[in-house]
This record gives structure tokens, C-alpha cells and sequence, in this order.
């Protein structure tokens, strides 16, 4: 199967609008009571009417070239599908690619890769993956050169230089002194650790400048750590990379070995600073478990069976010394032999007296 960016590879921006003109001419004239639904991957069905589709440019700001696109009642901002080569195709499809051939990064020259790049920015990365905290990308030109990345019969990436001598955005229009890294994206999915370092390695190798740029604050986003990987990986190149603003004058420039070198040094610190404050927690635990734990003192406890005594130590925290003495049990014994000798001595006191009382009446 064929795909938008395999079929479009010889057509033209006039052929793709021309297409689309047709397509709004049936829209326009058909019968209401017979509609039509573009099925989504996940199933759900958009309705397709002149209300729901809209020519959108392709250049953003150069609005010379447009493209038909699809929106769903969910969401009239952002387009489901575009009608390129004569029929509805989906964002996953438009991505895609049936050449075996168009595999790692290849520069944007077709229309159809135009639209990839389109949908990679305008849609893909700005509607679903971008980062709160990032500034979305404006659209590219029609001239501007791009590298889309493929992998498996997907575009997963793309980016986009400025390069030397070209002229920068509104208000400025600077001249770029030197070739500046301008835009660059990988799909979240296919983010692996060496997919930026790919992308700097062929920035490099397209340029045969002493000094490249990377756009401010593009630089603190993934190209951070792949600078880092590239640097590492080749030192003798640390005074190429340069942060650039505006148009790259020797005033608006920034060594990225400089920027490497102290977002390492502010990462460093703030894991000493970690580090340190996890032993004063350490610390702080320990000392108020021996505090709660106090002297420990023994408290001895006799007990006496018989003529033995058994002695037990028990530790007990924060009590002094105690002895308990119990009483013996054989001076229990003791007491009840004399408890009993009383009412026998008290009953022989009685017969004695009822003897002599008996002896003097006769």
C-alpha cells in the first residue's frame, strides 16, 4: 500500500490545490440527505460536510499554498485528516511510508514530505506531545531546510536549520551569521537516548562552518543532553557549538561547552545538597532515638522459696533501683504453728481450772 508521501513525490502544490477545489465543489452540491463519514483509526467517525473541512496553509505565514483538511465536531482546531492525492487520509497514514529505501534521516524536498513536515510539527507535536513548558515551533517555509527521521515506515522526527545568510523571523529580519540549529522534534515512542545525538552528528556533517548555532531556548530542552553526549563523545570539537539569539552575532553567542559544563556543575550541587540534607535527616533520627532511649538501669527482684532466693535483673528506662523484697514462706509456716499452739494451750488452761473446781466440792 502507498502512501500520501510515496504517491505525492511528483506533484505539485497547484495539483493538491486543485484536487482539493474539487473535493469542495462536491461537498458544496451534495445531497444532505446521503452522508458521508471519514472512519478514524480508533474507530470513532467524523462527518464529512462543507461545515467540517477548511482550506488551512501550509507554510503558515506564506499563505500562497493550502491544504484541505478534516475537523471533527469535537475539536474545530485540530485536523483529524487531510485530502491529498484525491481521497481522506488519516494523520498515522500521512505519516508513513511504503519505500523500504526512505529509512533514518532524508531532506525535504517533495510536496508530500512538506505535508509530513506539516503534520510532524503542526499537528503531532504541537496538538499531542508538546511539553507544557515549551514554545511551539511556527510553521516551516516552503524553502526551509529540514530533515525528516524515519524509522520502520515512520516518520518519527524531524529538523530544521536556518542557514548562513538566510533571514531570521519578524520583527528582526536579521541575517543569520552562521547555520542555526533551528527546530528539532523525535515522537515521544521512539525517543531513544542516542536519537538527538543522530540528529546533531548530521547537522554537523551538513555544514562545513568552523562555528554552528543552536537557537535560544531550544537548547535547554533535548538538545541539552545530546550537546552533552556529542561533546563527550567528541572533545576536540568544544568550541564549534555555540547557543545563538537574534542572528548569531559574536555578541549573541554562548559556548555550549560553557552551558554543559554548568548544568553539570548545577546538577552536582544539588545532589551534594541532597545528599546532605538526607544525613541531617540521619542524624537528626538517630539522636532522638538514643534521647527517648535514656539509661538503662537494673531493677532487682528477690524471691524466696524456702531457704533459696531467686534474683531477676529486668531493665526498665529511666527508673532507678528498686528492691522488692518478699516475705519468706517459712516464716509464714511460723505463724501458723503458733496460731495453732494458742487454742491448744488456751483448752488446757480450762480443764486445769474445771479440775480444782471439781476437787474442792467434794
Amino acid at each position: 500500500m502507498s502512501f500520501p508521501v510515496d504517491i505525492l513525490s511528483n506533484y505539485s502544490h497547484e495539483q493538491l490545490e486543485s484536487s482539493a477545489e474539487v473535493c469542495l465543489f462536491r461537498l458544496r452540491w451534495r445531497n444532505p440527505m446521503l452522508p458521508e463519514f471519514f472512519s478514524l483509526p480508533d474507530h470513532r467517525k467524523v462527518p464529512i460536510s462543507i461545515t467540517s473541512v477548511g482550506l488551512v496553509p501550509l507554510y503558515g505565514e506564506e499563505d500562497t499554498h493550502k491544504v484541505l483538511a478534516l475537523f471533527p465536531p469535537w475539536d474545530s482546531f485540530t485536523a483529524v485528516a487531510l485530502y491529498l492525492a484525491d481521497q481522506w487520509w488519516s494523520i498515522d497514514d500521512i505519516v508513513r511510508t511504503s519505500v523500504p529505501a526512505r529509512q533514518g534521516l532524508h531532506q525535504v524536498k517533495s510536496v508530500g514530505e512538506r505535508v509530513v513536515l506539516y503534520v510532524l510539527n503542526r499537528i503531532i507535536y504541537r496538538t499531542q506531545e508538546m511539553e507544557k513548558h515549551e514554545t511551539p515551533f511556527l510553521c516551516h517555509g516552503s524553502k526551509h531546510y529540514a530533515k525528516i527521521m524515519w524509522k520502520k515506515g515512520e516518520a518519527i522526527g524531524f529538523y530544521s536549520v536556518k542557514p548562513k545568510g538566510s533571514v531570521g523571523g519578524r520583527p528582526l529580519l536579521q541575517k543569520y551569521k552562521l547555520p542555526v540549529l533551528d527546530t528539532i522534534f523525535v515522537r515521544k515512542k521512539h525517543r531513544e537516548k542516542d536519537s538527538g545525538l543522530i540528529m546533531l552528528e548530521d547537522f554537523v556533517d551538513s555544514f562545513s562552518e568552523e562555528r554552528l548555532g543552536l537557537r535560544y531556548p531550544l537548547v535547554f530542552s533535548c538538545v541539552c543532553s545530546a550537546c552533552k553526549q556529542y561533546l563527550e563523545k567528541y572533545p576536540e570539537d568544544k568550541n564549534l557549538l555555540w547557543q545563538v539569539e537574534g542572528g548569531g552575532d559574536w555578541f549573541q553567542r554562548k559556548s555550549m561547552i560553557s552551558i554543559v559544563q554548568k548544568e553539570d556543575l548545577r546538577i552536582a550541587a544539588e545532589a551534594s545538597r541532597e545528599n546532605e540534607n538526607l544525613q541531617a535527616e540521619d542524624n537528626f533520627c538517630q539522636s532522638e532515638v538514643s534521647e527517648a532511649s535514656g539509661p538503662r538501669t537494673e531493677v532487682e527482684t528477690q524471691l524466696s522459696v524456702g531457704a533459696e532466693s531467686v534474683t531477676s535483673f529486668v531493665d526498665y528506662p529511666n527508673v532507678a533501683t528498686v528492691s522488692i523484697w518478699t516475705e519468706s514462706s517459712n516464716l509464714r509456716r511460723q505463724s501458723l504453728r503458733r496460731n495453732r499452739r494458742e487454742p491448744e494451750l488456751e483448752t488446757s488452761q480450762r480443764d486445769e481450772e474445771n479440775a480444782l473446781q471439781v476437787s474442792k466440792r467434794r
